[in-house]
């Protein structure tokens, strides 16, 4: 398996609006020396042509996505919430910051993410969103969907993924709610959760496309 190591590559490839680089998310994050450089993108020219294609087709929305690793809690902390008047910002509210809630305070390592920003998988339970994925595609972390969503709105001029939806996350705030983010608007990025068996149509799952190896 041959791997893309050149951004310009997969730039041209999937198209610079729908790429946000490595330094590019460091910059629009705040944190210009947050890990080291990663040139390896660890996806084939071809998994990215078929990303592409399927985009063309308006069968998906596949984005190729830095994420530094900033913890969710790190990330509110720097961008404040709608009474700081910065845009963006996230919605005031502070359940998740609690103790408790260690997964809003776990940095990861940085790298690049294929995410398909489509609108997926809503009206379905939590625990059945995965077994209708196609093979190879994965639940993304709720807090790298948010790290990229907010580069992605400085670099990409306001562009607001999850504007009308949420997507689902890996971790549960009890036995059957699990974190749920979105519904990016001027009021806000919300972090709030939803219950397992309780699907709508707000709630969606973006997904995440395993690296070839």
């Amino acid at each position: 398996m041959t791997h893309v190591t050149d951004i310009d590559e997969a730039i041209e490839i999937l198209s610079g609006e729908m790429v946000v680089t490595a330094q590019q998310a460091r910059q629009a994050l705040g944190e210009e020396d947050f890990g080291r450089s990663i040139d390896l993108l660890l996806f084939s020219a071809d998994t990215l042509r078929q990303c592409a294609g399927q985009n063309q087709q308006n069968e998906a929305d596949w984005r190729l996505m830095f994420d530094p690793g900033i913890s969710l809690a790190a990330m509110r902390q720097l961008f404040g919430t709608n009474g700081a008047k910065r845009e963006p910002h996230f919605y005031r509210n502070r359940w998740w910051l609690k103790p408790g809630n260690e997964w809003a305070c776990s940095s990861r390592s940085p790298r690049y993410h294929l995410l398909n920003f489509a609108r997926n998988h809503t009206r379905n339970r939590w625990g059945d969103q995965p077994e209708r994925c196609a093979k190879g595609v994965v639940r993304a972390n709720e807090a790298v969907v948010t790290a990229v969503c907010f580069a992605n709105c400085i670099v990409h001029n306001d562009e607001r993924l999850l504007g009308e939806w949420y997507h689902w996350g890996w971790h549960g705030v009890s036995k059957d709610k699990h974190v749920a983010v979105g519904g990016f608007d001027r009021y806000g990025f919300y972090v709030w959760f939803n219950a397992d068996t309780n699907p709508t149509f707000d709630v969606g799952m973006v997904e995440e496309l395993a690296q070839d190896q």
